[in-house]
């Protein structure tokens, strides 16, 4: 996987994502309807 520069704000996300217990895994969709669709997070 290729390495991709990642917004501050997109950063703190995931580090919050990641600390959450998960049983579902990290599915695409989980992370868009984390994320939201706030465009300037990517």
């Amino acid at each position: 996987m290729a390495k991709m520069r990642i917004s501050p704000e997109l950063k703190k996300l995931i580090e919050k994502y990641r600390c959450v217990k998960d049983t579902e895994g990290m599915s695409p969709a989980k992370v868009y309807k984390l994320v939201g669709e706030n465009e300037n997070l990517y």
